[in-house]
């Protein structure tokens, strides 16, 4: 039996190992996920420090946690959704750490439901116009936001500064776009 890392035992029948090849793609194709999800959770604790609570309504965050997943759009469709939905459930899990019985009278679950699926949308919406229109326009998915934020609140519609988040949302994306592809990014 080869003592490579790349190997590992798996005994799917009953007193018959077989080794399996690991291949180091299976792991790539979740890094990006996973650093995605870091930088959720990086985000959230350091929002938790600065601010009383975790809120999309922030010039410096929201733009982060709505850019992440539009900026894996270009990577793959698997990157963007992965990142969007362990990303959302990774602020709601820091939003309100304690066990859910005792966090959920203060929890508006309507509204956390919401976000995931706006953020997951948003994600796929991306990967849309990566595949079907062009990989460098990805951030006009976050066109979305408002749209989806006047369909759950239609007072917060004619915020200016739901405006701004959403053009610095566009910012992050672009940056994290360059940063996890940089060689389409064309820099």
């Amino acid at each position: 039996m080869p003592s490579d890392s790349r190997w590992k035992v798996s005994s799917h029948r009953a007193f018959r190992p077989q080794l399996t090849r690991v291949s180091p793609a299976s792991w790539a194709r979740w890094s990006a996920v996973w650093l995605a999800v870091g930088a959720y959770a990086l985000a959230a604790v350091l929002q938790r420090q600065v601010e009383p609570h975790i809120s999309l309504n922030d010039y410096f965050f929201a733009p982060l946690y709505l850019g992440i997943p539009v900026g894996l759009a270009r990577r793959g469709l698997h990157d963007a959704v992965w990142s969007a939905l362990f990303g959302m459930a990774m602020l709601i899990a820091i939003a309100f750490p304690g066990p859910l019985s005792s966090d959920l009278p203060q929890a508006d679950v309507p509204q956390y439901i919401f976000l995931l699926a706006a953020v997951t949308g948003i994600a796929l919406v991306a990967h849309a116009v990566v595949r079907w229109v062009h990989p460098a326009i990805a951030f006009v998915a976050l066109l979305l936001w408002p749209v989806l934020v006047a369909i759950y609140d239609s007072r917060l519609f004619f915020e200016y500064a739901l405006y701004a988040r959403t053009a610095l949302a566009m910012a992050a994306a672009a940056l994290v776009a360059a940063i996890s592809s940089p060689k389409e990014a064309n820099l």
